[in-house]
């Protein structure tokens, strides 16, 4: 029987003949809640964070922030163009076009409208298919939420100002939740990152429509009771003896989508429990077990849009230094017909990062961007990464499969088993006549300490949207987008945005 039963007779008992007659003594939902959900605090994380939330203004952003902002605005569009084409953005396109909607939004490269969060949710997928915008430290591509801010800034005819606002909360939200959850073991079988992405679209769209704590609070409640996102939609599957596929790009559009549509619905009075954080029932506990609350119930300390990272090459976190490891050997004049193999020495995390990704044959795009030894055999073999080396003719080259054999993963005894480590690589490649080259990279460049010029940052984006704008295009995106601050309507963005 289960424990949500009650015996039949126990039933005639409790509920028989008259027993409606009986009067249930009053309650004060006071008595039910007690002083608090979690005996902290009079109100929850939700609430408490709704108002730091909706008192942000623009003008207490510093201007490092503001100028952070900014460049990934220009990063982040710029993988728009790059992954605008892309089989699975034409496919969610394509659905997208069969339901209609009212004309809100600008989809990037295209100059169509469709309502808000379905512009959300295809400028996002758009975003993520190069797996080429920003990271952060703690994990996950908060960028994926500027599709949100900028869906809702253009629809209600916001200024750069608010662009950059909403920009600044959704890495804000997204990088504190997932520091108040770091050490969990329960988060395995979720894909944090994406689910992060419902709370934060949802909180920056709601603080644009110019919602208050309390609908700011219920924005995040809707997105987060309907947000979780399994991770066998990633790395899960390919522990299942599956493979990745294209369904991994649409996981954080998804959130984004849902996010940015929650926040409507609190718009129009939409209330849900907001204990989703620490209730019951709640995100603490069955999603992370672990919540830091102090974290998320004040804003303290700098901006978190302060630790975006920039990717130079289009694919996981884990590649960025091995691919500028490999590149340095090359261009020490190794040529490929003389490796006899390859060390890659990794940190703790990425060795387990690797025990995921690099199980078997690679089929898809979404396996070879995640897969070391295919992306440094590319680096050994052409001096660069880029994002045709991803389609699948490229990946299947015999001569990168003989190379990618020669490729041996290990754990690096010199390097202490730190968080501040996980990205330093050192590479040792052995050639035929027993010579070795060796590279080591401790600061990735687009790492917090080795960050992208403005130079490389431009180039970066000429090299994805020149093909859509065309080069004169291109430059006035990149100046437009370098001045959003100073615009007051943002349909002068929009309009250079194709």
């Amino acid at each position: 029987m289960s424990r949500y039963q009650i015996p039949r007779r126990d039933f005639l008992k409790v509920w028989g003949s008259g027993a409606l007659a009986v009067a249930l003594p009053t309650i004060a939902l006071s008595e039910v809640r007690g002083p608090s959900v979690t005996g902290k605090s009079e109100t929850t994380v939700a609430e408490d964070m709704g108002k730091w939330i909706a008192a942000l203004r623009y003008e207490d952003l510093p201007t490092a922030a503001v100028e952070k902002a900014k460049r990934v605005i220009l990063d982040t569009v710029g993988c728009a163009f790059g992954g605008l084409n892309a089989e699975p953005v034409r496919l969610a396109r394509e659905t997208v076009f069969l339901q209609g909607g009212h004309p809100q939004s600008t989809l990037i490269g295209l100059g169509r409208k469709v309502s808000a969060d379905q512009a959300a949710f295809l400028n996002a997928m758009a975003i993520r298919y190069l797996d080429f915008n920003d990271y952060t430290p703690p994990g996950g591509h908060p960028s994926k939420s500027l599709a949100a801010a900028l869906a809702i800034a253009e629809w209600k005819n916001l200024s750069g100002k608010d662009l950059i606002l909403g920009v600044c909360i959704g890495h804000e939200v997204f990088v504190r939740i997932r520091e108040a959850t770091i050490g969990s073991d329960m988060s395995d079988g979720w894909d944090i990152g994406t689910i992060l992405l419902n709370y934060a679209s949802a909180a920056l769209s709601a603080r644009l429509l110019g919602l208050d704590a309390a609908g700011i609070a219920n924005a995040m409640a809707i997105a987060g009771a309907h947000g979780n996102t399994l991770a066998e939609v990633r790395r899960g599957g390919m522990l299942s003896g599956g493979s990745m596929t294209p369904s991994k790009g649409t996981a954080g559009p998804l959130s984004v989508r849902n996010g940015t549509f929650s926040a409507l619905m609190a718009a129009q009075g939409m209330t849900y429990p907001l204990t989703i954080f620490e209730g019951a029932y709640g995100f603490q506990k069955y999603v992370t077990e672990i919540l830091d609350e102090d974290i998320l119930r004040q804003r303290s300390g700098d901006f978190k849009i302060l630790l975006s990272m920039t990717k130079m090459w289009p694919c996981h976190k884990y590649c960025q230094g091995p691919i500028a490891a490999a590149v340095e050997v090359y261009d020490q004049g190794v040529r490929p017909e003389d490796i006899e193999s390859v060390t890659v020495f990794l940190s703790a995390m990425g060795i387990e990062n690797q025990q995921v990704y690099n199980r078997s044959e690679i089929t898809v795009r979404e396996h070879a961007d995640h897969n070391m030894p295919y992306y440094v055999t590319r680096a050994l073999l052409d001096g660069n990464v880029t994002d045709h080396d991803f389609e699948p003719e490229r990946f299947r080259e015999s001569r990168v499969l003989d190379t990618m054999k020669r490729v041996t993963l290990r754990l690096n005894p010199d390097l202490a088993d730190s968080p501040d480590n996980w990205d330093v690589v050192k590479i040792e490649v052995k050639l035929r006549n027993g010579k070795v080259h060796k590279a080591e990279v401790i600061d990735p460049p687009g790492s917090l300490e080795n960050p992208p010029t403005d130079t490389m940052l431009v180039k970066k984006f000429m090299g994805m949207a020149e093909d859509h704008l065309g080069k004169a295009g291109a430059e006035k995106a990149v100046e437009t987008i370098l001045e959003v601050d100073q615009i007051s309507d943002l349909g002068r963005l929009i309009s250079v945005l194709g």
